[in-house]
């Protein structure tokens, strides 16, 4: 197979039919900066700031979308994290009484100390069933008395001798031949 690498970084392939199972185009976003949030679960979600947006060539094919994002926290709180195709939510637990849906959650500081930061990571093949760009994220929510932060420690020294660090988080789409 032949394929094109556009200066974007997506590759496009050359000939239009490929077997099932081929990656046609891989589309990658890297947040470097760092972003926070203390928006209550009961209230709403809001942007995470990392997304990815492809095109898929055909309405039958499927995205892959993988992601790795950096999550740090102050005390007593959980971050919840929610992946959406658009606005629209998707990948989401099942409903339970009055607990949230949510893709992932990271656990808060509670008696941890404030420069951990966790790792919140994984894969969904979703079927967006359009060839439209189609734009995949995360919003967020602090479900807590405390901030959640992306790309940083909750404590965020920035004394030589500290642990803190800065970090990336990423969200990647591949298509994937039907």
């Amino acid at each position: 197979m032949t394929v094109t690498i556009n200066g974007n970084g997506t590759i496009t392939p050359v000939s239009a039919v490929q077997p099932a199972g081929s990656i046609l185009q891989v589309v990658q976003s890297i947040k470097t900066d760092t972003a926070s949030t203390n928006s209550p679960a009961e209230t709403a979600f809001v942007d995470t700031g990392l997304s990815v947006a492809i095109t898929p060539t055909s309405s039958s094919n499927k995205i892959l979308v993988s992601w790795n994002i950096n999550i740090g926290s102050g005390a007593d709180n959980a971050t919840i994290l929610k992946l959406q195709r658009g606005s629209t939510d998707i990948l989401l637990g099942d409903a339970s009484s009055t607990r949230i849906r949510s893709t992932q959650a990271q656990g808060g500081a509670y008696n941890t100390p404030l420069w951990k930061s966790d790792v919140v990571a994984g894969q969904f093949l979703d079927s967006p069933a359009t060839t439209s760009a189609t734009t995949y994220k995360f919003v967020w929510c602090s479900n807590g008395s405390t901030y959640s932060y992306i790309n940083r420690t909750g404590r965020d020294h920035t004394n030589s001798n500290d642990e803190d660090a800065r970090f990336t988080s990423s969200i990647t789409a591949i298509e994937v031949a039907a």
